[in-house]
């Protein structure tokens, strides 16, 4: 968080988030979200993911603004409808991120990607 943060200050921020069960998604809880972020939470295609109302629930309690959307292409195309002022950040299990590129048509290696901004790492 602490690179995002410096990278982009307080621009409002646009999470899709989908972790496995077995992780420990209360400490990248803690670590990765601020309490103005907005949270959709979605399920990662892998039989061992964690189940979004969950996990959103858990956000909500620390007063992160999150919503639990099941169908992970509902949930992104949510995400990327969203808010047009806010940074969309894409979080959590690898099987999400390879729906995620899917999604953008990054399906090879030769697909480039749309342009990101470069975040050190801290």
């Amino acid at each position: 968080r602490r690179s995002l943060d410096i990278k982009f200050g307080e621009t409002p921020r646009n999470f899709l988030f989908g972790v496995l069960g077995d992780k420990d998604f209360n400490a990248m809880i803690n670590i990765l979200f601020r309490a103005s972020d907005k949270v959709i939470v979605t399920k990662p295609q892998s039989p061992r993911a964690a189940e979004p109302k969950l996990i959103a629930e858990l956000l909500n309690r620390r007063n992160i603004r999150a919503d639990a959307v099941e169908d992970i292409n509902a949930a992104f195309n949510l995400w990327l409808n969203g808010d047009d002022r806010s940074i969309l950040i894409a979080a959590g299990s690898l099987y999400m991120i390879g729906t995620v590129r899917e999604q953008l048509g990054m399906r090879n290696e030769e697909s480039k990607p749309p342009p990101v901004h470069s975040i050190p790492n801290s």
